[in-house]
């Protein structure tokens, strides 16, 4: 089953990010919005006031590497 996006929807991605199916899909995949993802990583990752780690998505569940 698809996820119906309401007037709720805050378009947090939590719902994407919680799916253990990885099942769920959101304007945030979708290639059009791969550069702005990039760029915004690529300042988060410049800016040492924002703590980074390394960690890897799957099947709903977020791993930290280090």
């Amino acid at each position: 089953m698809r996820p119906r996006w309401g007037q709720e929807c805050i378009f947090c991605l939590n719902c994407e990010l919680q799916c253990p199916e990885d099942a769920i899909r959101s304007a945030a995949d979708m290639m059009l919005m791969v550069p702005f993802m990039r760029y915004n990583i690529r300042k988060a990752l410049a800016d040492p006031n924002i703590e980074s780690a390394p960690v890897e998505f799957k099947g709903g569940t977020v791993r930290r590497l280090d």
